[in-house]
């Protein structure tokens, strides 16, 4: 497996704040450190690599087509973790359960996904 990430450039934003899911609350901007996307997003620099999710079977978990995936390879899983699984064909993402006999490739950290505007 190639690792995608390695030579990415270092990506980092400003924090600006907290914003409330729901309900309005009062607008309070905070200057704060820089986050680096690197550092949040990935554990195991050169463990890690992107996949772009591919059909519908993920969408209760949160991952819809098109979403690409920041996996570990290495990491360890646990029941309920989303797990790539080699396949004769090649990658399938799935629920990791310690009664099913999987060969488990890489773990799920992250999930980016780009909205429409």
């Amino acid at each position: 497996m190639e690792n995608a990430l390695q030579g990415a450039e270092v990506l980092s934003l400003r924090l600006r704040g907290i914003v409330e899911a729901g309900f309005a609350s009062v607008a309070e901007e905070e200057l704060s450190d820089s986050i680096s996307l690197n550092d949040f997003l990935i554990e195991n620099k050169e463990a890690s690599f992107l996949l772009r999710a591919q059909g519908d079977f993920m969408v209760e978990a949160g991952i819809f087509e098109g979403d690409l995936l920041v996996v570990e390879r290495g990491a360890e899983a646990k029941p309920g973790s989303i797990v790539i699984v080699a396949t004769e064909g090649g990658w399938a993402m799935k629920h990791f359960s310690e009664s099913e006999r999987l060969q488990v490739t890489a773990v799920v950290r992250a999930i980016i996904r780009k909205y429409a505007s």
